[in-house]
């Protein structure tokens, strides 16, 4: 899993002079917090969830949670724990309305992507947030961003793996109906894993604002990028492992690896744009080779035949 980006990083330290060993601790650093935001979309994506208005919901809490923090003082934890609260306040309407409705997730999430953009430039007026005079931002340097980073890590880990609930997520992603003959409830399960979504997205935003001290309100589905960078990470994880390694672990690889090819794009110099149109096409491909085993496996028997066919030749 990670012979991969280890093996892009070293082309590229060879190849580009810009790019030292120096690079790696802003890698490493920059892969932390775009991991935390990865696990709550991880537990939708393994009960077969669509959640785009994760990004959304990281600014609106980012805002909220940082207004009332620095007006009653409540500091770095009232930030963190508020953050963490109004995401999964967030995350109950998203699951109640899809309880409720049995619309799509992705259609019911799209549709509250809106309506958290508009409530978080509302109630900023406009602005966002900026707290960077004081003394909260904290979370951007070392060891806080590292302990923050791996207790959030850990505690989707122990959700996933370790408890009842995360069997249930599990079963219901590989196979819905079967798991609802067995007892699962798999629309119940579902709809709490969007208010665990929330909950990491609010854990993203305040280590988001605390690190650098700045949240910008955004409207017109600005915030999709936040959730395509996770989408990313979980897609490119999930790639390098095959499928088969902890998924908590190939998000932060996947992660990494993300890091080190926005580096490459903009040692070459690529505008921003074509970076996003890049990443949109890495997008497609991963979710077909990830989300239909028959294509992967029909490209191995491809390659397969025509290594036999260049032996035969040979």
């Amino acid at each position: 899993m990670l012979a991969i980006p280890i093996g892009i990083f070293l082309i590229m330290l060879a190849v580009f002079p810009e790019i030292t060993l120096n690079n790696l601790p802003s890698l490493f650093k920059q892969s932390l917090f775009p991991t935390v935001l990865s696990c709550g979309l991880m537990f939708n994506f393994a009960c077969g969830n669509w959640d785009l208005a994760i990004g959304s919901e990281a600014v609106l809490s980012a805002i909220v949670a940082g207004r009332i923090s620095v007006s009653l003082g409540l500091g770095l934890p009232g930030i963190i724990l508020g953050s963490i609260l109004i995401g999964a306040l967030c995350g109950c309407v998203s699951g109640g309305m899809y309880y409720l409705t049995r619309i799509p997730t992705i259609i019911v999430t799209v549709g509250l992507l809106f309506l958290y953009e508009c409530l978080g430039s509302i109630l900023s007026g406009g602005s966002g947030i900026n707290i960077s005079s004081t003394g909260y931002v904290v979370l951007g340097i070392y060891p806080w961003n590292l302990i923050y980073g791996i207790a959030a890590m850990a505690v989707a880990w122990f959700l996933l793996y370790r408890t009842r609930f995360g069997y249930q997520v599990r079963a219901v992603g590989s196979d819905g109906r079967i798991a609802m003959t067995n007892g699962i409830k798999a629309v119940k399960v579902k709809s709490l894993c969007l208010v665990i979504s929330g909950g990491f997205a609010g854990a993203y935003a305040a280590a988001s604002l605390c690190s650098t001290g700045i949240m910008v309100a955004t409207t017109q589905m600005g915030t999709l990028n936040t959730a395509f960078d996770a989408m990313m990470s979980y897609l490119v994880g999930k790639a390098l492992s095959f499928g088969k390694n902890n998924l908590v672990i190939s998000m932060f690889v996947g992660s990494f690896c993300m890091q080190i090819i926005k580096l490459l794009l903009l040692v070459l110099g690529i505008p921003t744009a074509f970076t996003n149109a890049c990443i949109a096409v890495l997008i497609l491909v991963l979710m077909s080779l990830t989300g239909n085993p028959e294509l992967g496996a029909a490209i191995k028997r491809l390659v397969h035949r025509g290594g036999e066919s260049a032996c035969t030749a040979e």
